[in-house]
């Protein structure tokens, strides 16, 4: 082997060594984001007169408390719709034991109460993976039995407005977006694609 030979060898090998190097960083890196804590759902929903529920929320499955809420309520006039952002409160109904209340308000005050179908919650979305939103529609989990009672959600607006009860309503987990090592693998293919100039 020539020593011009031998230099580039040496030289293709330390790029390799410092690639892989640089890869290993980067997958010891990752693990510690845990992107993963948060969950992402999706509501969907009809009110009476025309009026529909769109948007979601983030929980933070780390202490299964609210992080983000992005709702909507799109009035009969499609172009009049409310972005119900601001976090108001959970807990549990009583003596509805499946039921998880869960409060949102938007700017100028009106409220978005809506009873989650939750069977075991504590008070908190612990393990929440979406379900039925109690509403107008039967839902046995919502009715005590004859002549005890329910429960519904309603979009109550501000300043002695009209509470309107929602007919029906979902929440479902949001398809979840690309993982961090799809996002990098472009970069790693880079990594290992570059040509060094001698």
């Amino acid at each position: 082997m020539k020593r011009s030979d031998a230099t580039t060898l040496s030289l293709a090998l330390g790029g390799l060594r410092q690639t892989i190097f640089t890869l290993l960083a980067v997958l010891a890196i990752v693990p510690c984001a845990n992107a993963d804590s948060f969950q992402q759902f999706t509501t969907t929903g009809s009110f009476g007169p025309g009026f529909t529920l769109t948007g979601g929320f983030t929980i933070d499955e780390t202490t299964a408390q609210v992080a983000a809420v992005d709702m909507f309520v799109t009035l009969e006039d499609p172009n009049e719709t409310l972005n119900v952002d601001l976090f108001g409160s959970i807990g549990t109904v009583q003596p509805f034991p499946e039921i998880l209340e869960f409060n949102t308000f938007d700017a100028q005050g009106d409220l978005l109460n809506l009873a989650l179908v939750f069977p075991g919650n504590t008070g908190s979305f612990q393990g929440y993976t979406g379900g039925l939103i109690c509403g107008e529609d039967y839902i046995p989990a919502c009715f005590l039995g004859p002549g005890g009672g329910s429960v519904a959600s309603a979009f109550i607006i501000a300043m002695d407005g009209p509470i309107i009860d929602l007919d029906t309503g979902s929440v479902s987990v949001a398809t979840p977006e690309p993982g961090v090592l799809l996002l990098l693998g472009p970069a790693i293919a880079g990594l290992f694609m570059r040509r060094r100039t001698a």
